[in-house]
């Protein structure tokens, strides 16, 4: 750990680049108020998250927690089944792909802060996007609870979520002399982006 400490602040010393790669556990465990302070105070420049980790940042802004217990969900059929966190998500993505050039991160950013949620102070989206720190997310059509409701396109999830790769992408190639770290056992958006 402290080496890793080192190796962000000389990176950020240096005035390179220190990419997070996370996905949803960081939020779910309540170490959101930890990125957030990291983004804000400048020492992480791009945070890339997989789609799970965007749901359980949105329900956290939004309604102060996240609707999945898999032990408790599962048996009783209810898992996936949050109709507010699909239409929330899907419909911001939707809405982006026909109006902007946004990608994903942003689209989600945008419409949070837009919705005045109520505990967006926690929210590692809107965070970065206040910050104008890259935030990409990156999804695996066919993963979340989000693309099982009738709102989900995938046209939308999948342009959105390849506007992000390469967002993730650029950040990547200015990454020589600065470091990323990664939450995820397979960071396969960094190493097929770099």
């Amino acid at each position: 750990m402290r080496d890793l400490v080192e190796d962000v602040v000389t990176s950020r010393k240096r005035k390179k680049p220190v990419i997070l790669m996370m996905g949803a556990h960081v939020i779910k465990v309540g170490c959101s108020p930890l990125i957030v302070d990291l983004v804000r105070r400048g020492v992480v420049t791009h945070v890339a998250m997989n789609s799970a980790a965007a749901i359980h940042d949105i329900e956290t802004a939004m309604w102060g927690h996240t609707s999945e217990d898999v032990a408790v969900n599962i048996l009783d059929g209810s898992f996936g089944m949050s109709r507010e966190t699909g239409e929330f998500i899907n419909r911001a993505l939707t809405r982006a792909h026909l109006e902007s050039s946004s990608g994903y991160g942003e689209a989600l950013a945008r419409k949070l802060i837009g919705a005045r949620a109520k505990h967006k102070g926690t929210s590692i989206l809107a965070a970065c996007y206040r910050m104008g720190v890259p935030v990409t997310v990156h999804a695996a059509i066919g993963t979340d609870i989000v693309h099982q409701q009738p709102s989900m396109d995938g046209a939308a999830t999948g342009e959105l979520s390849f506007r992000d790769f390469k967002v993730l992408a650029n950040s990547v190639a200015g990454l020589t002399g600065g470091g990323w770290f990664s939450t995820l056992a397979r960071p396969s958006s960094f190493l097929k982006s770099s």
